[in-house]
């Protein structure tokens, strides 16, 4: 007879059911809502991410 050992325990997971409601409920709650921008916002946004891909970056390899 083989010990039994220290076994994981999954106290909401016991029904497969209740283990894709559970990740629903999870996935629900790590949502969030996209911010709402201003006109001017989105503007100032657009004009930083230009002036940074306009830039030379230096990359070397060692």
């Amino acid at each position: 007879m083989e010990p039994r050992g220290m076994k994981k325990w999954h106290p909401f997971a016991t029904m497969p059911e209740q283990y894709i409601g559970l990740q629903e409920v999870i996935k629900r709650q790590l949502e969030v809502p996209q911010p709402v921008l201003t006109k001017e916002q989105n503007e100032a946004f657009e004009l930083k991410n230009k002036m940074r891909l306009s830039e030379l970056i230096d990359v070397r390899f060692m």
